[in-house]
């Protein structure tokens, strides 16, 4: 019986390790890689001519970011082939996917520039590469045991920090408790900042409790990653001084 346990246990390690491999070496699924900038792109059709447009419109994004480094590198992986069916399996469905230093893009590409397709929706590429370049960049700073999930950040500060750097200067915090404290909208229904760009309702109180602690209460990244205020006070904070009942 023990060997029969020490057996499916090695097996059980032996396909951790296989899927390890597999995820962090995108290469033993695409057909064709090419780098662009500290961008290397994997596919297996044809590149389409715009994306490097797009990727200097996302790096142009972050690089203003608290945590920026400029010596980043980071993997996208294109929606073809098996990679991204696998990783949406292990990771769940989401617009894009970011672990350690690869993106893959789960939503699908549209024939209009800068855009693709995403839960019915028409969505901006670069809002989303530029998301995901984020949670590249906080892996990089946090390290695999201080990056989410190993590292256990509430949520208001990991997103909350990235959709504030890529969507933070939209709306004024006035206008942002506007849109939290709207009774019609509920916390996964998507919010439109403007004409292109938009977000879920939760990731809008987030990214204001952020906005709040770096422009009010002049927090820095190591301030807000450490602070021991929990994400209730701080919106009670937030919606009372800036609410308009």
């Amino acid at each position: 019986m023990k060997k029969v346990i020490h057996r499916a246990v090695a097996l059980a390690f032996f396909c951790f390790g296989l899927l390890v491999i597999f995820l962090l070496n995108p290469i033993l699924s695409y057909a064709h890689s090419t780098t662009y900038k500290n961008i290397t792109i994997y596919y297996n059709g044809a590149l389409d001519e715009n994306l490097t447009k797009v990727i200097d419109l996302s790096l142009s994004s972050v690089s203003n970011a608290k945590i920026y480094s400029a010596d980043i590198k980071s993997d996208l992986c294109l929606n073809e082939g098996i990679y991204p069916k696998i990783v949406k399996t292990i990771l769940g469905d989401d617009v894009f996917t970011a672990f350690s230093n690869k993106i893959v893009v789960l939503g699908e590409k549209s024939s209009e520039f800068n855009r693709f397709h995403k839960w019915e929706k028409e969505l901006k590429y670069s809002q989303f590469l530029s998301h995901a370049l984020m949670h590249n960049l906080q892996y990089k700073k946090h390290g695999i045991l201080g990056a989410n999930p190993v590292g256990r950040h509430p949520n208001w500060r990991w997103e909350g920090y990235v959709e504030y750097e890529i969507l933070g200067d939209l709306l004024s915090l006035e206008e942002l408790v506007t849109i939290i404290q709207d009774p019609a909208s509920n916390d996964y229904d998507w919010i439109n900042l403007t004409e292109e760009e938009g977000t879920v309702k939760r990731h809008i109180i987030y990214m204001a409790l952020v906005k709040y602690g770096f422009e009010i209460l002049n927090w820095d990244y190591e301030q807000l990653m450490g602070t021991k205020i929990g994400e209730e006070e701080l919106l009670n904070r937030l919606i009372s001084t800036y609410s308009k009942e």
